[in-house]
């Protein structure tokens, strides 16, 4: 996806270099917004602008050809966000990448812009491309739910490690899964309970959370190596985003819209994670995930 600007060569070179590997190909999309107010150019800007579009969108595919893959390119007009979906469903992509403009000191801008809407509401797992020099990724690392206490999460947690291992095939890259987990309240509770029962309560979150891991490992059975999984104790999304930040190029993680009415929602946990990232990151949802707006 690019807007134009030439920060979105981050992504196309991400892009290239994952079709090169997999004999895959690039489309790339320049979708223009309309201007406020429903406001139309007059005709002889409008053909300009059109002109505009159809240079870059040649100047960039004779960028990823430079890649030996094959390469299409389109401009549209409307909202980035919904483009993009539309066209994964015309097209049947298999990733949608996108360059994220950096933190403005507090978060990602994609919550709250074009990788906001793409991050809740793909079905398509979709690549955010930090600032980082672009090279494809050397540790891909998936980050796995505290608590996956419903099967939706825990089938969730299982595509995160098939996408995650999958890009990492693709790319070269060592692989590795990452949990969280943390005993709420035990400081509370140790000034009431003695401490063989604070113990039990500390090993039990322990257990569980080792149960979980193991059911999303499950259907990777001795393909994935159990010490590639770290078990880290803390609150989940500051361990996990610390952990990813320190020693990987690329996270995967596995967002759920809640169920609450309102509109769709990043689940908290995942939200809090991708809100601490330095890294770039793929978002993944659900197996027959569909935006209902989109249907």
């Amino acid at each position: 996806y690019t807007d134009g600007r030439t920060v979105c060569e981050r992504g196309l070179q991400v892009a290239a270099e994952i079709a090169a590997k997999v004999e895959g190909r690039v489309h790339i999309l320049y979708v223009a917004e309309p201007l406020p107010g429903g406001s139309d150019l007059h005709p002889a800007l409008s053909k300009a602008f059109r002109a505009e579009q159809e240079i870059e969108l040649d100047r960039l595919s004779e960028m990823a050809r430079g890649y030996g893959v094959d390469v299409s390119a389109e401009a549209r007009s409307g909202r980035p966000f919904a483009e993009i979906l539309w066209a994964c469903r015309e097209h049947g992509f298999d990733l949608v990448v996108k360059t994220a403009k950096g933190r403005d000191g507090r978060h990602w801008p994609m919550l709250g812009s074009t990788a906001q809407h793409l991050v809740r509401k793909s079905s398509v797992p979709v690549w955010l491309v930090g600032e980082r020099p672009q090279e494809t990724p050397r540790r891909v690392l998936a980050l796995l739910a505290s608590q996956p206490s419903t099967e939706e999460r825990v089938l969730l947690d299982q595509r995160t490690i098939q996408v995650g291992r999958s890009l990492a095939e693709a790319t070269g890259a060592q692989f590795g899964v990452a949990a969280a987990w943390d005993a709420p309240g035990e400081e509370r509770l140790r000034e009431r309970l003695p401490d063989e029962e604070i113990r039990a309560y500390v090993e039990c979150a322990r257990a569980e959370a080792e149960q979980y891991v193991d059911l999303a490992m499950e259907p990777y059975g001795d393909t994935i190596d159990r010490d590639a999984v770290q078990m880290l104790r803390g609150v989940p999304h500051l361990e996990l985003a610390r952990l990813a930040n320190r020693e990987a190029d690329l996270a995967v993680i596995g967002t759920i819209p809640p169920r609450a009415k309102g509109g769709l929602l990043i689940r908290e946990e995942a939200e809090e994670v991708i809100n601490r990232l330095d890294i770039s990151l793929v978002a993944v949802k659900p197996e027959g995930f569909i935006w209902p707006a989109a249907a």
